[in-house]
């Protein structure tokens, strides 16, 4: 997903303007009830409610065809707005809050998912274990590339990660966010992988991850860590 930053709002004459208004996401936790009784399910993390304002200049038609052009690249993006997180989600216009000769200010909103900017890899050759440590327990997805040619690969870890390789011959990619299971040139590769759930932290902080297999393989663990 393209990567949308501050200094391409200066291409549509627009400046985001401060404060951003972030809300904390809410935990969910699924439940039935079963002849009386209640039975809960796994927690998982919802979405956070993000706002902020951008002000547009110029004459009116140039701030109604950039506002338009604008909207319509926040729609569905990553929004990098210098503050070494990334926002995703689906950013539309809630409001108009003031219209004067020369600008325009508007409210956007969106429910988004908040990570960490920068991309965290760990790597192992062959068997042994990685440790994961998280700022907190916020559950955070990951990616897990394999290569190499090797057979019964496992990892297990303290968290949700618990997963099996059949066979390995050249690169296996199970990536949380995407929820798939891909080669390396992107056909899917889910017979040779068996998983009860995508790999994430499952709101534990400190995370041990032990790999084990027969032959020569390497192991990526890679993440942008979820922050709310």
């Amino acid at each position: 997903m393209k990567i949308f930053s501050l200094q391409d709002f200066k291409k549509y004459n627009a400046n985001v303007l401060q404060p951003i208004k972030i809300e904390a996401s809410k935990i969910i936790r699924e439940y039935f009830d079963f002849n009386n009784n209640v039975i809960y399910g796994d927690k998982s993390i919802g979405l956070s409610l993000v706002k902020f304002k951008i002000e547009l200049t110029g004459t009116r038609a140039e701030i109604k065809r950039n506002k338009a052009n604008l909207l319509s690249e926040l729609e569905i993006c990553n929004l990098d707005l210098n503050d070494n997180r990334l926002y995703k989600g689906r950013f539309i216009e809630q409001s108009i809050d003031e219209i004067y000769n020369g600008f325009e200010i508007i409210e956007v909103e969106a429910n988004c998912i908040v990570l960490s900017k920068n991309e965290i890899t760990k790597t192992l050759n062959n068997s042994g274990s990685i440790q994961i440590v998280l700022n907190d327990t916020t559950s955070t997805n990951f990616k897990i590339k394999l290569t190499g040619n090797a057979t019964n690969i496992v990892l297990t870890s303290n968290a949700k990660i618990d997963v099996k390789i059949s066979k390995l011959s050249g690169t296996i990619i199970i990536d949380s966010e995407e929820k798939t299971i891909k080669d390396a040139i992107g056909n899917n590769a889910y017979k040779f992988v068996e998983l009860f759930d995508f790999p994430c932290s499952n709101f534990t902080k400190n995370i041990l991850v032990q790999i084990t297999g027969n032959g020569t393989f390497t192991t990526e663990i890679s993440y942008f860590e979820r922050l709310i």
